[in-house]
């Protein structure tokens, strides 16, 4: 369940993705090394939800090197990926603390809803602040039935969670570069 109304938020795919996802990953991101970048492009662009997309990662790769990270470094039109959605400015450090923070609030509304969380990868909230921004990101968490919807507020974020497995659950935080508050009144 994506949260907001809107096709303008980015999920960040954290956590493990399905077998057919990695295999296809790796088919698109295979062809992105092999300099193949409009066959690229035009699996990007009828890629379903579900699907990786021109933001996402290949799962097998270590480095977990963004479609157009690969595309500038083998000399190939940039712009061309960004007329398309991709993102630019996410090797910025200037949310580090911000990022960090996030991580801990997830962790810690992971162990109210009692879930074993996997290995996953924290959200890089310079996304937010990119020239393609989305509006929101959503964290969707396995076992939780719910997640996180992060937005910017001024110079720090605001994070949303949620579970539909707990009525009442919702909760608003504000994510400063020095910690997380609690927002009064949760959803309102």
């Amino acid at each position: 369940m994506v949260p907001m109304d809107s096709d303008n938020v980015y999920e960040w795919r954290a956590f493990p993705q399905t077998e057919a996802y990695h295999k296809q990953a790796h088919h698109v991101h295979a062809l992105l090394m092999a300099g193949e970048f409009d066959e690229a492009l035009a699996l990007y662009d009828s890629a379903l939800p579900w699907e990786p997309g021109i933001n996402d990662w290949d799962p097998a790769d270590p480095k977990l090197t963004l479609p157009v990270e690969i595309v500038r470094a083998l000399g190939g039109l940039v712009e061309e990926f960004v007329a398309h959605g991709a993102f630019t400015e996410l090797s910025s450090t200037r949310f580090s603390a911000h990022s960090s923070h996030l991580t801990e609030l997830v962790e810690r509304r992971g162990l109210e809803f009692h879930l074993d969380l996997p290995e996953w990868k924290p959200v890089n909230l310079s996304v937010l602040t990119d020239p393609n921004a989305p509006e929101a990101i959503w964290l969707p968490v396995p076992g939780m039935r719910g997640g996180f919807e992060i937005t910017r507020w001024d110079e720090d974020f605001q994070v949303r969670s949620w579970s539909r497995k707990a009525m009442g659950s919702g909760q608003r935080h504000r994510l400063t570069a020095t910690g997380i508050e609690l927002v009064p009144g949760g959803f309102d």
